[in-house]
């Protein structure tokens, strides 16, 4: 196993601890590793480097760790976020960029490593693709259940938005009902009666409107509202470490 580990922060001596708490935990696991350390996070962004692990801060002066996350998450989704700060009322908003975890300075040795082991464990066990075929206009077409951002219904037929592309089903048999049941029930859910979303791309939700992750405003129903926010909240919650 190779580990890219990057550390961001802007206290030479917080970086400098966790640089040799991790070095020494690494060569405790005889994992092959290599650690890049910032002291501002321009460089971190502009390299556009995929990490495994990247410890970052919250408060860097005058940039914000929860936007550099977002930043960040536009092109990695997979990076395991640990972020690291003195105050704790950042930790909803950590949830909003699926942070991995989550340290309150001063941390302790302890808990740096147990945030490693558990990151390690899951990178050692990558999640498993999910798969569905569907009728389009292109023909039937296999689409991974991560790529899809949002699925509407339009004059009876299903346009479904993913990472890669736009789709259009030919046929509303497959109506949004029927599809919700065919997708992962615990990332997939319908806000509207016209709409599933995967909770996975919600950058943030905002009264009766969800903020998806290609920009697209989508309603929220009104008597969906609390069940809506409930399911997306304890999605967060499961994900947390995900």
């Amino acid at each position: 196993m190779y580990l890219k580990i990057a550390i961001c922060d802007d206290n030479e001596e917080i970086i400098s601890k966790l640089n040799k708490l991790v070095q020494n935990h690494m060569k405790v696991k005889c994992i092959k590793y290599e650690i890049f350390t910032y002291i501002y996070p321009k460089p971190l962004l502009d390299s556009k480097d995929k990490y495994d692990i990247i410890f970052l801060d919250i408060d860097l002066g005058e940039e914000n760790g929860i936007e550099i996350a977002k930043k960040i998450r536009e092109y990695d989704k997979n990076v395991k976020i640990i972020f690291a700060t003195s105050y704790t009322e950042y930790m909803s908003k950590a949830f909003s960029v699926h942070a991995f975890s989550y340290l309150t300075k001063p941390f302790k040795d302890e808990d740096v490593i147990l945030c490693l082991d558990e990151a390690i464990s899951y990178l050692e066990t990558p999640k498993k693709s999910v798969k569905i075929n569907l009728p389009t206009n292109n023909g039937d077409i296999l689409i991974e259940c991560d790529d899809i951002i949002h699925i509407e219904s339009i004059a009876r037929q299903l346009v479904i938005t993913t990472t890669k592309t736009k789709l259009m089903t030919t046929t509303y048999n497959t109506n949004i009902t029927k599809l919700l049941n065919l997708l992962p029930a615990d990332e997939f859910k319908s806000p509207h009666r016209s709409f599933i979303v995967n909770l996975n791309h919600i950058n943030a939700i905002k009264g009766h409107e969800l903020n998806m992750c290609d920009g697209i405003i989508i309603p929220i129903s009104k008597n969906k509202v609390l069940e809506f926010r409930k399911e997306f909240n304890n999605f967060l919650i499961r994900n947390i470490r995900g």
